[in-house]
C-alpha cells in the first residue's frame, strides 16, 4: 500500500511543479524594478496560452483563437506571434475573467516584455511589441460596430531597424533613431527589453539590449505627450487592456516573448513582486513533499 501512496504523491508534486509559471535565469544585470512590489500581472509563458479570459486575442486573431494554427502559441516555453491570414490591429490581451480586477479604466499602464524578432517585414503591417490600452468593446452606440475595436498604444520594432509608437487606426510617431537594433544573420533581432508607459502626460517608452550584461536606461529613450490629442482636442485610447501587438495581413514579422509584466493603478490588480513566482515553484514542491511525508506517517501507524 505505502509502495501505491508513494508513487501518488511524487506524481503530485510532479503536477503542482509543472503546474507553476516559473520565473528565468535572464542574466546578472535585470530592468531596474525587478524585486520590487507593485499592482499588477506578469507571465512566462511556461504554462501554455489558454482562450479562458486570462490571455485574450482581439482583432482579426480573435477568429482564429479556436485554431490550434492560431497566431499565438507556446513553442519551447515561449510566446510566439505568429502572422494571421487576416488584416487589422491584431493583440494578444492580459484580460482577467474576475470583474473585480478590471484595470482597463487605469490611466496609468506600463507594459515590459522581453521580446526576439524571429522574422521582420518591411511594410506598415509588420508591427512586434508591447500594447496599452486596447479597446476590446466590438459594439459601439446603437448596435454599431465600434471603428476603434482592437485599436490601442503601442511600441513597435519598425523596419528603419528603429523602434516607433503607434496609436492605432491613427498615426505613426516617436521613432527612435535607426539602427537601434541591428538584424542577426538569421533575419530576426537579438533579445531586447521593451517598456512602455501610459499616463496622464502622454506615451514613453524605452528599449535596450537583453544580454544579462546592460543596463536599463535612467530615462526615457522616447516620449509621445500629445498622442492622444486628434482634431478639435477629441482623445484617443485613454483607457483600455494590456498585452502585444503583432502584425496583421500578409505581413513578414513574426516573434518570441519569454517574459510579460503590466503594472497598473495601486489596488487594480493583486500585488506581485517582479521576476518571482506566485506561488513559487520551490514553495509548492516543499508542499508536495509534505504531503509525502504524511502519507508515510499515515501508513505507519
Amino acid at each position: 500500500m505505502l509502495k501505491y501512496m508513494v508513487v501518488a504523491a511524487v506524481a503530485l508534486l510532479s503536477v503542482v511543479a509543472a503546474g507553476a509559471d516559473a520565473p528565468k535565469d535572464f542574466g546578472n544585470v535585470l530592468p531596474y524594478d525587478f524585486d520590487s512590489s507593485v499592482s499588477g500581472y506578469q507571465d512566462w509563458f511556461t504554462d501554455g496560452l489558454s482562450a479562458d479570459w486570462k490571455w485574450f486575442a482581439t482583432g482579426d486573431w480573435n477568429r482564429t483563437i479556436e485554431n490550434p494554427n492560431m497566431a499565438c502559441s507556446i513553442v519551447n516555453g515561449m510566446l510566439y506571434v505568429g502572422v494571421s491570414e487576416y488584416s487589422g490591429d491584431n493583440h494578444l490581451l492580459y484580460v482577467p475573467g474576475d470583474p473585480n480586477l478590471d484595470y482597463s479604466a487605469s490611466r496609468f499602464q506600463e507594459v515590459l516584455v522581453r521580446i526576439k524578432l524571429n522574422t521582420y517585414g518591411t511594410r506598415d503591417p509588420d508591427r512586434a511589441g508591447p500594447s496599452v490600452s486596447v479597446n476590446i468593446n466590438r459594439t459601439g452606440p446603437f448596435g454599431s460596430t465600434d471603428p476603434n475595436y482592437s485599436r490601442g498604444l503601442n511600441l513597435h520594432f519598425r523596419s528603419g531597424h528603429n523602434f516607433q509608437f503607434l496609436n492605432d487606426g491613427i498615426n505613426w510617431s516617436g521613432g527612435s533613431p535607426d539602427n537601434s537594433w541591428v538584424p542577426t544573420t538569421e533575419g530576426g533581432s537579438e533579445w531586447f527589453w521593451l517598456r512602455i508607459r501610459h499616463d496622464e502626460n502622454g506615451l514613453f517608452g524605452k528599449f535596450w539590449l537583453a544580454d544579462g550584461e546592460t543596463p536599463e536606461p535612467g530615462s526615457w529613450s522616447m516620449q509621445w505627450p500629445g498622442y492622444y490629442t486628434g482634431p478639435g482636442g477629441t482623445e484617443y485610447r485613454v483607457e483600455g487592456w494590456a498585452g502585444i501587438g503583432g502584425a496583421s495581413g500578409t505581413a513578414a514579422t513574426t516573434f518570441y516573448v519569454d517574459y510579460f509584466l503590466l503594472k497598473v493603478d495601486e489596488g487594480l490588480l493583486p500585488t506581485i513582486t517582479i521576476g518571482q513566482a506566485v506561488p513559487e515553484p520551490a514553495t509548492m514542491s516543499l508542499l508536495a513533499l509534505g504531503g509525502l511525508a504524511l502519507l508515510r506517517r499515515k501508513n505507519a501507524t
